[in-house]
């Protein structure tokens, strides 16, 4: 199992991995699907780094994150039903932490929804302090 940085070849399998996660749901009950090209737009974008992990040429979990000059902030981060509950999302958020840190960026910001305890549990491992309560809107 490794930890490395996506590449476009990647596109389909993070494809994938978004879509059959249980994780997305930016508009409340409605899943949000995405589409090919918003994947390969990611990898576009001078800003947007999307850390994967892969086991036997697969892609099994992923993290997105969008860096700026003095913080990053922590997008997206899904781990494959199967392999939930074996520590790779702490690999894939030391992942960041050590990209942040090479980089000399000091501030990384994360937002998870109130009920996603196991992601709160995460950031606290690590240290994230946990700041305010959002509302978030979506117009479709």
């Amino acid at each position: 199992m490794i930890i490395r940085l996506a590449n476009k070849k990647d596109a389909k399998q993070i494809l994938s991995l978004y879509n059959n996660s249980e994780n997305f749901n930016m508009a409340g009950d409605k899943k949000e699907i995405f589409e090919l090209k918003d994947i390969e737009d990611y990898f576009n974008r001078d800003m947007v780094r999307i850390f994967v992990c892969e086991k036997d040429k697969k892609i099994i979990a992923a993290v997105q994150i969008i860096v700026f000059k003095t913080y990053i902030y922590f997008n997206l981060i899904t781990v494959s039903k199967e392999h939930q509950e074996k520590g790779i999302g702490s690999k894939l958020l030391k992942s960041v932490n050590e990209f942040a840190k090479k980089n000399k960026i000091k501030c990384i910001e994360a937002v998870t929804e109130t009920s996603n305890i196991k992601m709160q549990h995460l950031f606290e491992k690590f240290k994230y302090k946990r700041g305010h309560t959002y509302y978030s809107y979506v117009k479709e």
